[in-house]
């Protein structure tokens, strides 16, 4: 049968259009889900999550892009080849060049259909960046009070990365499509705690290398002599023991079972604060800032039951063993030291003047 037999023109047609079909030529791509991703504390981006039609042969592919940040890219490249056009105004390349920025140009203009969705993400990272930098200040000061490297958290960006962005195109983020405001919110809040806790894990522990033995089977195939003339194999099977090296993390010494790195660092530093306190009331030596001075402090709290119990029996005994003399003495000390905290000098030598 030739090309003008059962087929006929309009089947000639056909063909490339059928080609075109399972090659993909007609295969539509539509935004399909969008969220946030990068670091807290750095650059966060709003992606959009691109799905294309599949074809008779294969199902849709996914792909995502961070559009705001390809705009970046596009208007750096223009401004770059605008300089080079600008200082080499007789450069034979300049025509190269413009056709660069005329291609980068038309890049900003298709990129702009994701405008929408980029603004969409404006207020959730904002709150973001916003609460990760006061959470983070919060958690340094903690570790600032036990003698810890405060300042290495304040230099820390932790990438976000609670959720795939698809199994399809890998990659980390926050995954916000369809989310009402009290789920993002939620979501929003987990994200946090996450960072905060690997915040905390920089001080209070650390990476290790650990070894260990693994046994697993191994099959060889043997050859085995028949009663006949003819060679056979079999598969005989064995224990094999190796050596594995792996990187642990391994908390602190002051991190109580079962408790995260956040947990212990807030127990620690409060411990620290509410028994200086009490000591600072009874004019007695404070603790140093240590973890080993707080670790004491939250076993005395312990063994008081609770702050507010140690905190109620150092007043009492204040009351009870503390002469009138001693008490107005320990007031102007202090007012005085309150003063001093917050930059004055109104010394009281007596506090009745």
């Amino acid at each position: 049968m030739g090309l003008n037999g059962g087929w006929g023109a309009a089947g000639v047609m056909m063909i490339p259009l059928i080609a075109a079909y399972l090659g993909g030529m007609f295969k539509e791509e539509k935004q399909v889900g969008t969220g946030i991703t990068g670091e807290l504390g750095g650059n966060l981006y709003g992606y959009q999550l691109l799905r294309e039609s599949g074809s008779l042969f294969g199902g849709p592919d996914y792909r995502y892009i961070v559009a705001e940040k390809e705009q970046e890219k596009a208007r750096a490249e223009i401004e770059r080849l605008k300089k080079e056009i600008a200082d080499n105004p007789d450069d034979p390349r300049n025509g190269y060049r413009q056709r660069q920025m005329q291609q980068q140009y038309s890049r900003l203009e298709m990129l702009d259909q994701y405008n929408g969705s980029i603004e969409a993400v404006a207020g959730p990272i904002k709150i973001l960046q916003d609460a990760f930098k006061d959470m983070r200040e919060d958690t340094a000061a903690r570790a600032d009070s036990l003698g810890l490297n405060g300042d290495s958290i304040r230099a820390m960006k932790v990438a976000l990365g609670l959720d795939e962005i698809h199994p399809d195109t890998g990659g980390k983020g926050l995954e916000l499509t369809g989310l009402t405001q009290e789920e993002a919110a939620a979501k929003i809040e987990a994200a946090l705690a996450q960072a905060n806790e690997e915040m905390a894990r920089s001080v209070l522990g650390k990476w290790e290398e650990q070894t260990r033995e693994i046994t697993r089977m191994v099959w060889d195939t043997v050859d085995v002599v028949s009663d006949g003339d003819t060679q056979q194999q079999a598969r005989v099977g064995r224990e094999v023991t190796e050596t594995v090296t792996e990187q642990v993390f391994v908390m602190g010494e002051y991190v109580r079972v079962g408790e995260t790195a956040v947990d212990a660092l807030t127990r620690l530093s409060a411990s620290l604060a509410g028994v200086n306190m009490v000591f600072d009331l009874l004019g007695t030596t404070l603790l140093e800032g240590s973890l080993s001075a707080a670790d004491w402090a939250s076993k005395l709290v312990d063994a008081m039951g609770s702050m507010d119990a140690l905190t109620e029996a150092a007043a009492t005994y204040y009351d009870l063993y503390y002469s009138e003399e001693e008490k107005r003495t320990r007031a102007a000390q202090q007012a005085d030291k309150g003063m001093k905290e917050m930059g004055l000098d109104l010394r009281v030598g007596d506090i009745d003047a």
